[in-house]
């Protein structure tokens, strides 16, 4: 008998003889149907692309670039930290990892310190907390690095020792599934729009160490979106006034929650300002599984 997830699960040690072929005792034989029944009952399929669960986030934009699931907060710019300088708005709710792209070749072991307030994931802030990326002698430009800790209002940042290098910066923030692995295998988003809009986009991005660019005097290129609307639909990306949706379902695609990685959707709207949005309510939804 299939177990109905409207139904209360039984406890170890006191399930019923109708859940199994016969009887009441636990054979081997049985033992795998009743755990993927139970997997299914609770919308877990150990990764599986198609299964697992969904994660969505709603809400409404009239800017140039808003993100949902996490954000990039680029400094528009670049600097090499010597002297060092600041970045941020000081008192300010951010948690988010203090990141940098080289612009250039690194010709010896560069160290950088990141000065500020400091919190964790399990909620401890910490009013003075110092950090150090080391960008190791050879690394290549266009390569990324971020601090393991999250940052609050204003940062510090300066070269401690070894050849500055010109670098973009910012803040990172995405989801990584409470640091852990999982598999992405579709989206679905779906939108109000009071304006027309020949050049917005949705794009999800998964965040990772690789496939980052150097801009001088602009902001860094994160990785390629893994799917942008504006491909998929080409010639039909316009928006009117009015519902639309765009949707996939054959991303199949792993993300290293436990190590840094993690995914976000940036939303570019073309019609901006008081009286114009492009997105009056969006909603943006993953298929996610977790894996080992």
């Amino acid at each position: 008998m299939p177990l109905d997830p409207r139904d209360p699960l039984p406890q170890l040690g006191q399930v019923p003889d109708p859940y199994f072929t016969g009887g009441s005792r636990i054979t081997s034989g049985e033992l795998p149907a009743l755990l993927n029944q139970l997997a299914q009952a609770i919308g877990y399929t150990n990764g599986q692309t198609g299964g697992g669960f969904a994660r969505s986030w709603t809400f409404q934009t009239n800017t140039a670039v808003g993100y949902a699931g996490g954000f990039y907060d680029h400094a528009a710019g670049d600097d090499d930290f010597s002297p060092s300088i600041t970045f941020g708005t000081p008192n300010t709710s951010v948690a988010a990892h203090f990141y940098i792209v080289t612009g250039a070749p690194a010709v010896d072991d560069v160290r950088i310190q990141v000065l500020g307030s400091g919190i964790n994931d399990d909620g401890v802030r910490t009013p003075l907390l110092a950090t150090t990326i080391t960008i190791p002698a050879g690394t290549p430009a266009n390569s990324y690095f971020e601090t393991p800790e999250k940052w609050n209002g204003q940062v510090s940042v300066g070269v401690t020792s070894g050849t500055p290098i010109t670098c973009n910066y910012g803040y990172a923030k995405y989801h990584d599934a409470g640091n852990r692995n999982f598999t992405i295998a579709g989206l679905e988003t779906l939108w109000e729009s009071d304006s027309t809009d020949a050049t917005s986009d949705i794009e999800l991005i998964h965040h990772k160490a690789t496939g980052w660019t150097f801009n001088a005097g602009a902001v860094a290129t994160p990785p390629t979106p893994l799917a942008a609307r504006s491909v998929d639909h080409g010639p039909d990306n316009e928006q009117y006034v009015g519902q639309g949706a765009w949707k996939r379902s054959n991303l199949d695609t792993t993300i290293a929650g436990s190590a840094s990685e993690g995914i976000l959707f940036r939303v570019t709207s073309g019609s901006t300002g008081l009286g114009s949005l492009s997105f009056r309510l969006l909603t943006l939804e993953v298929s996610l599984g977790f894996t080992a």
